[in-house]
């Protein structure tokens, strides 16, 4: 859901293109897409009926530091890459001012703002929803898993009579594996 709302707020889709989604008789095969980053969905706030929350002075300290241990860690993770991109453009200026040659009409574009992508640099052609490949339907799903579960009772039932017929050549607890294989396999199955 989220990474078709934010296809839809940056203007690749159209709002139209939540109810065709949701039409499942119409089109009951998903289009392919990336799901969207898990990282900002957080649960923040719940409401709980007849509920009382206490919280005392030393748990809520240790709250605080695991969480300024976290913001620490992520800080350090997101500084890095900001160091090298300073310096990757401190070099190209300083490049840039030794040659004279520099491309004055196209300046380097930098994310001033932390929350604003850099998406002038895609280059590939964005395809809509409507249009793309899709994965399996539902029905195609359950029968590939049933195909896949027939195949694994074959091959128990195979390797089960392999030990019946020519004991000798299997050891014993190679033929009681391929037994107790195939037991598990037809208990799953019910």
């Amino acid at each position: 859901m989220v990474a078709v709302l934010f296809l839809i707020g940056t203007k690749k889709e159209t709002p139209d293109v939540v109810p065709w989604l949701l039409d499942a008789k119409a089109h009951p095969r998903k289009p392919l897409y990336d799901m969207a980053s898990e990282v900002p969905l957080v649960l923040y706030d719940c409401a709980f009926e007849e509920a009382t929350f206490t919280y005392s002075k030393h748990v809520v300290q240790k709250l605080l530091y695991n969480f300024e241990q976290i913001w620490n860690g992520h800080t350090l993770r997101a500084m890095l890459p900001r160091a090298f991109i300073g310096g990757i453009v401190h070099g190209y200026q300083t490049q840039q001012e030794q040659t004279q040659e520099g491309d004055r009409e196209t300046p380097l574009l930098l994310q001033t703002c932390d929350y604003k992508p850099l998406t002038k640099f895609t280059s590939a052609v964005y395809q809509s929803m409507t249009a793309r490949a899709t994965g399996l339907s539902y029905e195609e799903r359950l029968s590939s898993l049933s195909d896949r579960k027939l195949a694994l009772r074959q091959f128990h039932d195979e390797r089960k009579s392999e030990a019946n017929e020519n004991p000798d050549a299997f050891s014993s607890h190679r033929r009681e594996a391929a037994l107790v294989g195939l037991e598990k396999a037809r208990n799953s199955d019910k």
